[in-house]
C-alpha cells in the first residue's frame, strides 16, 4: 500500500513539472496549449498582389505598438478573416468550402475544415462561446449558412439562405445576418441555431430594381447595450436597431449621386469608436468614396475623408482604415475620423481581423 501511494506521489510530481514546463514554454513561445494568443495591437490583412477583387492570397500582421511585420503565404484565395476570441487562431475562408486554422503567432496551418455546400467561404462569424463558427458560403448565385463546431472540426448543420448576398454579420446574444436579394430589399436575418433557422427577418430598405445587379450586402456592428448599428450602400442610409425594438435612420449625404451609376463594386463599413458613442462610416468604390463620423445620440452624419475600405478597432481603442484599391492602412482619429498617419502595406488589402 505505501508503494502504491509513493507511485501515486511521484506520477503527481512528474504531471505537475511537466504541466508547468508546457505553461512555462506556451507563455514564452506563444506555442502549445498554453500560448497566450497574439497582443491585441496586431491587425491581421488579407492582401492582393494585383489589387483585382476576390484575389488576396497572403496575410500582412502587423504589430501596430512596435511596427513589426510578417507575412502569411496562403495556398488559396482568402475571401474573409477571423480571429478568435482567445487570439491564438485565424480562420481564413477560401474556396470550395475549405476554412484554414492557421497558427495566429507563426502562420502555420492547424488544420482545415470542409464544408458540403462547397463554393467561396465569403462570411466567417465566431459565435461568443469561442466553440464555434458561423460561415456563409457563395456558389454561382445561392448562399448557404454553416454552423461550425470548432472542437470537432466539422460542419455541424446548413441553412439554404437563396439567392442572397450576405454582409459583414454579427454575433451576440443572437446571430444576425446581413442580406440583400440582389434587386430591392436589404435585410436583418436573425438565426436560431438550434435547429439552424431564419426566426426573425426585419427590412433595412426597400428600393427600386438597380441598374444593374448589387455587389454589397449593408454592413453591421454591435454595440456593447446590444444596439445594432447598419450602413446600407445602395439606400445610403445609416441604421441604429435599439435592443428594445426602436429604430432610427439618417441619410448618408454621399456627394456623387446614387450608388447605381457606380456599379460594380459599391460598399460600405462601419466601426464603434469611444466607447460606443462614435460611429465611423464609409462607402463608395476604389474609385470614387466617402467617409463620415456621427454621434450615436443624434446620428447627424458628417463627412471626414474621401476613401472607404475595412474598418478596424485595436485593443486600446486606436482605429484604423484598410484602404480600398491602395495599399496603405491609415490611422483615424477615434473622434473626428481625422487622418493620423499612413502606413504603406505589401499589397492591396481586402480583409482585415483584429
Amino acid at each position: 500500500m505505501r508503494r502504491l501511494a509513493l507511485a501515486l506521489a511521484v506520477a503527481a510530481v512528474i504531471v505537475i513539472v511537466a504541466t508547468a514546463g508546457l505553461y512555462a514554454l506556451g507563455r514564452a513561445a506563444n506555442v502549445g496549449p498554453f500560448a497566450p494568443g497574439v497582443p491585441t495591437s496586431w491587425l491581421f490583412t488579407a492582401i492582393s498582389r494585383s489589387g483585382e477583387d476576390g484575389d488576396a492570397r497572403e496575410i500582412e500582421v502587423i504589430d501596430l505598438a512596435t511596427g513589426d511585420r510578417q507575412l502569411f503565404t496562403l495556398d488559396d484565395r482568402a475571401f474573409d478573416i477571423a480571429l478568435s476570441h482567445d487570439r491564438r487562431t485565424l480562420y481564413v475562408g477560401t474556396t470550395n468550402g475549405r476554412i484554414f486554422e492557421l497558427d495566429a503567432v507563426h502562420g502555420t496551418v492547424l488544420g482545415e475544415i470542409k464544408l458540403a455546400s462547397g463554393g467561396e467561404v465569403r462570411r466567417l462569424v465566431i459565435l461568443p462561446d469561442g466553440q464555434r463558427i458561423l460561415a456563409v458560403t457563395t456558389g454561382a448565385t445561392d448562399a448557404t449558412a454553416s454552423l461550425i463546431d470548432l472542437v470537432a472540426r466539422r460542419e455541424k448543420s446548413s441553412l439554404a439562405l437563396g439567392n442572397r448576398l450576405i454582409g459583414p454579420s454579427i454575433a451576440g446574444r443572437d446571430v444576425v445576418l446581413s442580406s440583400s436579394d440582389r434587386q430591392s430589399v436589404e435585410q436583418l436575418l436573425t438565426l436560431d441555431l438550434d435547429p439552424l433557422r431564419v426566426r426573425a427577418e426585419v427590412i433595412l430598405s426597400s428600393l427600386g430594381k438597380p441598374l444593374g445587379p448589387r455587389t454589397a450586402a449593408p454592413s453591421l456592428e454591435l454595440a456593447s447595450d446590444g444596439s445594432i448599428v447598419a450602413v446600407s450602400p445602395y439606400a445610403l442610409r445609416l441604421s441604429l436597431l435599439s435592443a428594445a425594438g426602436s429604430r432610427r435612420d439618417a441619410e448618408i449625404p454621399f456627394a456623387a449621386g446614387s450608388p447605381p451609376l457606380l456599379i460594380p463594386g459599391f460598399d460600405g463599413d462601419l466601426v464603434l469608436t469611444q466607447g460606443d458613442s462614435v460611429i465611423q462610416l464609409c462607402v463608395g468604390t476604389g474609385a470614387r468614396a466617402e467617409r463620415y463620423v456621427a454621434p450615436r445620440e443624434t446620428l447627424q452624419v458628417v463627412r471626414a475623408g474621401a476613401e472607404c475600405g475595412r474598418y478596424a478597432r485595436l485593443g486600446d481603442g486606436a482605429i484604423y482604415l484598410a484602404v480600398r484599391a491602395k495599399p496603405e492602412l491609415r490611422e483615424l482619429d477615434p473622434v473626428t475620423g481625422q487622418l493620423r498617419r499612413t502606413l504603406a502595406l505589401a499589397g492591396f488589402p481586402q480583409r482585415v481581423a483584429y
